[in-house]
């Protein structure tokens, strides 16, 4: 093969791995904002569930390094010099090891108990809430990133308080503060009778909650609120598998290169 010849499929793979990679980016771009929005992302109130996209992020991301491995490996079989040669090798190997160890310290990091139960305990919370529309709190469904779901909401009160609980979404509220009564029945509605209650299974979307606390016999009354959270699913478990799958596609890239790169260290002038 000539030197001439070999610069020309240098040239070819270059323009080849610049198309490639501008098309798959922009792809990227482009899915990744459909899925923010059918994951429910809003400016107001603001929502961004990161795990509507981000194992979608980490999947294009393999591709890409399998790719890149690819196109290194057509670069060092048409490159001339060794040395140059030695030095893509190398520099394939550093990357590798690289993302190998950012993704391994995220996979631990979303893999160890400490870290779903840190932000759990974060976002769930106790409290408690007077009777009336002025006493009223407002509830998530999922926090403002998406890492978590509302599991459970628990009232407790004192034996004597009798009364109803609603759970009312952003809208209901809204027509119930206008004086729209009615609006009461077509909300989650619990009968307070002294005992604990719960409101449970809610939907996996973004939804904003009011509590509100009716009892016309115990205007004065205070109800304890408990509210439990879990952590997502997709980004606590999906998420680490894929970072673990991307730390053996780094795996299998060292291993590659590795061969070359002491194959092409004799003749090359760098170390």
């Amino acid at each position: 093969m000539s030197v001439l010849e070999g610069a020309y499929r240098l040239t070819t793979i270059n323009k080849a791995k610049r198309m490639v990679y501008v098309i798959q980016v922009l792809t990227m771009i482009g899915l990744t904002f459909l899925l923010l929005i059918y994951g429910g992302m809003s400016l107001q109130p603001f929502y961004m569930p990161l795990d509507s996209f981000v194992y979608f992020i980490i999947i294009m991301f393999m591709v890409l390094m399998v790719e890149s491995l690819l196109f290194r490996v057509l670069e060092i079989r048409f490159t001339k010099s060794e040395s140059k040669k030695f030095l893509m090798a190398k520099n394939s190997i550093r990357k590798a090891v690289t993302f190998m160890l950012m993704a391994l310290i995220f996979a631990v990091l979303l893999l160890a108990p400490f870290t779903a139960n840190t932000i759990e305990g974060t976002l769930g919370k106790d409290g408690e809430v007077g009777v009336g529309i002025e006493e009223s709190i407002q509830i998530q469904s999922r926090d403002l990133l998406g890492l978590t779901r509302l599991e459970s909401i628990t009232l407790t009160m004192a034996p004597t308080v009798r009364g109803h609980a609603y759970l009312l979404t952003e809208e209901q509220f809204t027509a119930y503060s206008n004086g729209n009564e009615g609006i009461l029945n077509e909300s989650l509605r619990r009968s307070i009778m002294g005992s604990a209650v719960s409101f449970e299974n809610f939907p996996a979307s973004f939804v904003l909650y009011h509590l509100l606390i009716l009892s016309p016999i115990n205007p004065d009354a205070v109800v304890s609120v408990s509210i439990r959270t879990s952590p997502s699913p997709t980004f606590f478990t999906l998420v680490p598998v894929l970072l673990l799958v991307m730390v053996g596609v780094s795996i299998a890239n060292v291993v590659y290169m590795t061969p070359l790169k002491r194959e092409y260290a004799a003749g090359s002038i760098y170390r």
